[in-house]
């Protein structure tokens, strides 16, 4: 505990932390604590991940960790909540030639995704295959997730002139999206995600926005 307590004073190592600091954090410790909490679920998973490694990893003390967040649980879902709002922002601001059609918006917009899950490193790929886990605590933030992206879709489809886009249609590409993005995590190596491979088959499911 003597070694937690000294390196809590003293600076986190840098790791790329962009899902934490575009938000605003100020607060020194609980930074720490995400910062660690996000590489140690990217290592373990979801599931091997304790709190007890947490704080090795974050270099807090039990006690510190408590009076931030009340089990992994709370802070897996600050960080997935986090990691959301970036991905959303990512796709929001993904620049689009004004001349772009319905599918060359929504693939412009499918890149900045699949970047920002790639600048995420591993814990995108946790956080990926987590929210589809039986019974997982996610299913909701899931659902609102997926909600947004299906009303960006649409969005895109009536600054391209096309107004009467079935919702239906827009709701299966959506899942279709999520569902090649689940495979690439599922898949990933070393290397990352097979981002070729991956818009290859985006761009085929798109095909059907453009009728």
């Amino acid at each position: 505990m003597k070694k937690m307590a000294e390196a809590e004073n003293e600076e986190p190592r840098p790791r790329d932390d962009s899902l934490i600091i575009d938000h605003g954090e100020t607060d020194g410790i609980r930074l720490r604590i995400l910062r660690g909490a996000m590489t140690t679920f990217g290592r373990l998973g979801y599931g091997a991940t304790s709190v007890e490694s947490i704080l090795e990893e974050a270099g807090v003390s039990r006690r510190t960790f408590y009076k931030h967040f009340r089990s992994k649980e709370d802070v897996f879902h600050a960080l997935y909540d986090r990691a959301v709002e970036q991905l959303l922002h990512a796709v929001r601001t993904a620049e689009v030639p004004a001349e772009g059609g319905v599918v060359a918006r929504v693939i412009r917009a499918v890149e900045a995704y699949i970047d920002a899950h790639e600048k995420a490193g591993p814990f995108a790929n946790v956080m990926l295959l987590e929210q589809f886990t039986p019974g997982s605590l996610l299913a909701q933030q899931r659902q609102e997730a997926m909600a947004t992206f299906a009303r960006l879709i649409s969005n895109a489809a009536r600054r391209a002139g096309v107004i009467d886009l079935d919702p239906l249609v827009v709701s299966g590409v959506v899942a279709g999206i999520n569902a090649i993005c689940v495979e690439c995590a599922s898949n990933a190596d070393m290397n990352g995600w097979d981002t070729t491979r991956a818009l290859a088959a985006i761009r085929k499911l798109l095909r059907g926005l453009g009728d």
